[in-house]
Formats: C-alpha cells, structure tokens, sequence
C-alpha cells in the first residue's frame, strides 16, 4: 500500500494543526463570552438568536457563485476566519484602541470615538487577511472578482454571527425577549449584511486584481479595503453621534432613522455591489466560452455542453433531474463533471491570459476523461 507523499501530508498536517488552533481559539472566545453573558440561559439564547440566520444568509451570499464553484472547506474556512480569528484579534484590538483613546480624549468621548475611528480599521484588517491569505495562497481558487465577493461577504457574515452573540447576551441581560427582540432586528435584519458588504468589498478588490493588467492590480484591492474601511466607518458614526442625537430631540422616533440608515449605509453599497457581481458573472461567461473553444474545436466536448455550463438554471434543472432519476450518486458524479469542465475552461482562459496553467490543463483533462467515463456507465451522459 502506498503512503501519503510528503505534500500530502504536510497539507494534512497544516489543515489537522489548522483545525485545532480554531477550535482553541473559539473554545477560549465562547468562554469569554459565557462569562460576559452573566449566566448559561442569557449565553444560549443569544448564541441560538445570532446562529439562527447563518443558513439564511451563507445561502444568500452562496447565490452569487453562479458559474465556478468554490471549494466548499475553502468557503467554510472564510466563514470561520470570520468567526473566531477575525473576531478574536478585533476583541483585543478594539479593547486596546479604545483604552488609548479614553486616555487621550477622555473616557466619555474616548467611548464614543471607539467605534468609528478604531473599529473599521481594526475589524476589516481582521476580516480582509482571510481574504489576502486565499488570495496569495490559494490562487487557483480566486480567480476573478466573483471570488472575492464571496469569500469577503462569508468572511464578514461568520464575524457578525459571533459578535452578535455578545450584543443579544446583552438586550437579553439588559431588557429580557423585549430587548432581544429590538436588537434582533436593527443588528441581524436591518444589518444582518452589514459586514459582509464591507469585507466584499475588500474581495472585490482583490478579485479584480485577479482579472486586471496594468496599475489595477495594484489599485483596485487598496480602493476595495478602504471602501471597506469607509463604509463600516459611516455606520459607526451614524450610530455613536447621529442616532443619540436624533434621539435626545426626538425621543423614539430615532428608532425610525434605523431603516433609513441601514437602506443609504448598507442596502445602497449592497446593490452596488450586486451590479459589480453582474458585470463580474458576463466575464466569467465569456472567460468559459473563450475558454473552452479548442475544446470543441477538437471535438471534446459540444458547443450544447459549453452552452449549459454558462446557464446554471439550465444546469440545475439537469442536476434536480438526475438526482430525482438515477440518484445521489449520479447526481453527485455529474456535478463533479460540470464543475470539472468549468475548472478547465478557466485554466486554458488563464493560459491564454499570459499564466503558467499547463500542468492544470492536462490534469484537469484526465480527470474530466475519467468522470465522463464513468458517467457514461450510469447512463448520465449519452
């Protein structure tokens, strides 16, 4: 029986070495906040209040990857980047920027000029080094801007997840289900995205340096990072000044300016983003059809089976038709296949892009050889 190579296990060991630091690290974070919670009940009913949108939103934000799936312990590493590491460096970070300015500009103002000027900056260098790091170190994976945005907005929903807990443990200490009710809604429905539409746009930066030649390599994941910075900042702002000075002249009708805050602050920079991810998802197809020409040129594969690859409704209909038909196996086996034909049609459209993909090609070739054979066997393809 042949061993693991040494890549493998070095891979195996990093991931197994990878595991454990998270799992410490979110042990040690549950425990402070079991204890800041002030009792189980308060810590268990906040915890299942902020997970409670996790399906919800992950299935949102997985919407946006239409045409080349990403890796799914990839896409659960961004999520729990976001969860435990980012939220973890934050906790100290904020805890030390803040101390530093209740020394410099007092405690009262210091407190309020915490979130706007120490958060940003220290919450989205947090969350975009998940990003930076699948960047740099899984490039394979990132490949255009789609990419970006949802490792970004992963990365920024698993940070809000966890640091809901502490604010709900709070309503709840505080106001009892009336106040978790109140801060349900302004911080997981009002700015439920909040964060993921702040660390998109970092990834939409970096996804684009994927795509550009030239300065915009450059450019784009700096103006990315700092809209990111930006647009947490005027939340922030809004949130420690505006609202309590709405609120003092008119009582609970700043409770009204929330909505309207949340649709300029988050749901504007959130259609932008989603226009960005259409004009993205047009270059993903072209980069498929430009890929996969020689393809069927020579005859591998038809324009039919490149036609279904940019349609994934279309795809999907074939898949929900298998899966109901033949089973999960097949189901299971085709989709395998699509993904592979889609991973080929962009390492020949980045070879053809001036990037060193020739060893993916050919590897990428053998084993769709082998998933069309197979599935020729279970009758999934003709």
């Amino acid at each position: 029986m042949r061993g693991l190579g040494t890549d493998s296990f070095l891979k195996a060991a990093a991931l197994m070495a990878a595991g454990l630091f998270l799992f410490l690290l979110a042990l040690v974070q549950m425990v402070l906040f079991y204890r800041a919670a002030g009792g189980f009940g308060q810590f268990l009913v906040a915890s299942l209040a902020a997970v409670s949108v996790l399906p919800f939103y992950t299935g949102l934000i997985l919407l946006l990857d239409r045409h080349e799936k990403e890796p799914g312990w990839l896409l659960l590493g961004a999520l729990l980047w976001g969860g435990v590491v980012a939220t973890f460096l934050s906790l100290w970070l904020n805890t030390a920027g803040g101390w530093i300015l209740r020394a410099l500009a007092g405690p009262q103002l210091g407190s309020r000029l915490t979130p706007p000027l120490v958060a940003p900056p220290v919450e989205e260098t947090s969350k975009g080094l998940a990003v930076l790091l699948i960047f740099l170190l899984w490039r394979r994976e990132f490949t255009n801007t789609v990419d970006g945005l949802v490792y970004g907005a992963l990365t920024g929903l698993g940070f809000a997840v966890t640091e809901n807990i502490l604010y709900f443990a709070r309503f709840v200490r505080e106001g009892g289900l009336a106040g978790l009710t109140v801060g349900f809604v302004i911080r997981a429905v009002l700015g439920g995205l909040s964060h993921s539409v702040y660390t998109a746009c970092t990834g939409a930066g970096l996804g684009y340096a994927r795509e550009a030649k030239g300065a915009a390599r450059f450019v784009a994941p700096v103006v990315g990072y700092f809209c990111a910075m930006f647009l947490h900042f005027l939340w922030n702002f809004s949130a420690s000044f505006i609202l309590p000075a709405v609120a003092r002249s008119a009582g609970s009708v700043a409770l009204l300016l929330l909505p309207v805050m949340s649709f300029l602050l988050e749901g504007i920079p959130l259609v932008l983003l989603l226009v960005i991810a259409y004009f993205a998802w047009k270059r993903e197809v072209l980069a498929i059809r430009e890929g996969l020409a020689g393809e069927v040129e020579a005859g591998r594969l038809t324009p039919e089976d490149v036609e279904l690859l940019t349609r994934p409704r279309s795809r999907g209909r074939r898949l929900w038709a298998v899966l109901t038909s033949k089973g999960p196996l097949a189901w299971n086996l085709l989709r395998q296949l699509y993904d592979t034909r889609v991973d080929l049609a962009f390492a020949l459209w980045r070879a053809k892009q001036g990037e060193p993909a020739a060893p993916d090609v050919e590897a990428l070739r053998q084993r769709l050889s082998a998933l069309e054979r197979r599935a020729r066997e279970l009758g999934v393809l003709t």
